[in-house]
């Protein structure tokens, strides 16, 4: 920055701009850092729940309904989430106390995927809805042998979505935008 032969290198019209530049990397440079940041510890996923638990999930944007199976667990670096899986469930009241007598929704056969899943396999990731969209039912299913291959990590705001573009057949929770 202090050597004049530097300057010689540039064109003479460039040479302003140039010493204006090193001008400003040196006051730069010779400035006191700002204050150090403050980075929050990233929050790690956990999850209370267990096997064969089912939650009734109503979608904030939508308020349709779903019954949630919890058929496994991720783990990462990021921490543990319940992988969910979705019951087959035409919205009466009186299910929601057995919900592990029913099916699980089928998957769609995509003509370059396997047939072989045959049901849902979810993580919805993100900032989850408030406890009020959620219900932890009372009944349990036994757990299950789930294929392993599969799984779906999207934003809690895509889980409608999601199963409305998936589902072999819609599941009669599941609320069509022009009723909202």
């Amino acid at each position: 920055m202090d050597d004049a032969d530097e300057l010689e290198r540039w064109e003479p019209a460039d040479r302003k701009k140039r010493l204006a530049a090193l001008g400003k990397l040196r006051e730069l440079l010779m400035s006191d850092p700002p204050p150090a940041k403050v980075i929050r510890p990233r929050k790690l996923a956990s999850t209370d729940l267990e096997l064969g638990q089912h939650l009734l999930y109503t979608a904030v944007s939508t308020g349709s309904r779903l019954i949630f199976r919890v058929i496994g667990f991720h783990v990462d670096n990021g921490g543990r989430s319940a992988i969910y899986s979705i019951v087959d469930w035409d919205g009466s009241p009186a299910l929601l106390e057995t919900p592990h007598e029913l099916a699980l929704v089928d998957f769609k056969n995509w003509d370059n995927w396997t047939p072989r899943i045959a049901h849902f396999r979810m993580v919805p990731v993100g900032r989850r809805p408030k406890k009020e969209n959620f219900r932890l039912l009372d009944s349990r299913a036994e757990p299950e042998e789930v294929f392993s291959k599969g799984t779906t990590f999207l934003h809690w705001d895509h889980v409608i979505d999601h199963v409305r573009e998936r589902a072999v057949t819609l599941p009669m929770t599941i609320k069509d935008e022009l009723d909202q």
